[in-house]
């Protein structure tokens, strides 16, 4: 994760789910929304059981991941002020998901 001051707004980047997930786990979000808590019930379940499901987990993460965009507005909000900043960009490497 990080932040940087663009024309005086700061702004942070998440850059993956790992990062995101980590995010999460430190701040509590993940029991504020439905599609967060989603998210991180299933992250955190990728390396549980058996691994040869691991890479359909993985990649259902990874689709839920995706679907940042629909973290409901107030949420985004809280987001964004806990984290003291403008703006909160979540990307899949370079590939932006969602700004906030």
């Amino acid at each position: 994760m990080s932040d940087q001051e663009n024309k005086g707004s700061v702004i942070h980047n998440i850059n993956d789910m790992d990062q995101f997930a980590q995010f999460l786990s430190s701040s509590g979000f993940f029991m504020m929304d439905p599609l967060l808590s989603h998210f991180y019930d299933n992250y955190m379940g990728i390396n549980k059981g058996c691994s040869c499901g691991k890479k359909k987990k993985i990649e259902a993460t990874k689709a839920i991941y995706m679907r940042m965009d629909d973290i409901a507005f107030g949420t985004k909000q809280a987001m964004r002020a806990s984290l003291e900043v403008n703006e909160v960009n979540i990307k899949d490497g370079e590939t932006l998901i969602t700004s906030f």
